[in-house]
């Protein structure tokens, strides 16, 4: 496939590490979100260390190889951030899919995410922005469960 296509090798390498797969022991904060329109359900639980920084996140994922690479990376890059670090990558991510740019500066300021890079192709796929972002949107109902 080619780096245009939505379900690259970047993609599909982010899918494949699986990181975080699968439920946390205890967690501290858990949410799942659904997205109607495409069937797809992201479920994340979320850890908090002693100083308030994420320690760990698990994700279960049934959905589609976009949504799942995006709970991977989100997993990978989220230990050691903050929970506003999470909400802030969102927006980065939104406008990063909204961009008519190369959207390649989008995640100078959160290097952690920068392998989120790989989801550029699917900005030309407005269907599928909800894909990438559900992950997000669980792990931010999640991280507000956790620290309420």
């Amino acid at each position: 496939m080619s780096e245009d296509s939505i379900y690259h090798d970047a993609v599909k390498a982010l899918a494949r590490t699986a990181c975080g797969a699968g439920r946390l022991p205890d967690p501290q904060g858990h949410a799942v979100i659904d997205n109607p329109l495409c069937g797809d359900r992201a479920g994340i639980d979320v850890r908090l260390a002693a100083d308030g920084s994420i320690a760990a996140i698990g994700q279960e994922v049934r959905g589609c190889l976009l949504c799942q690479a995006s709970a991977s990376g989100l997993a990978a890059a989220a230990p050691g951030l903050r929970p506003e670090h999470i909400a802030e990558a969102r927006r980065t991510l939104e406008r990063m899919l909204r961009a008519t740019d190369d959207g390649a500066d989008s995640f100078e300021a959160l290097p952690a995410f920068g392998d989120f890079i790989a989801f550029l192709p699917v900005r030309r796929h407005k269907s599928r922005h909800d894909c990438v972002l559900l992950p997000f949107r669980a792990a931010e109902k999640a991280l507000a469960a956790a620290t309420a």
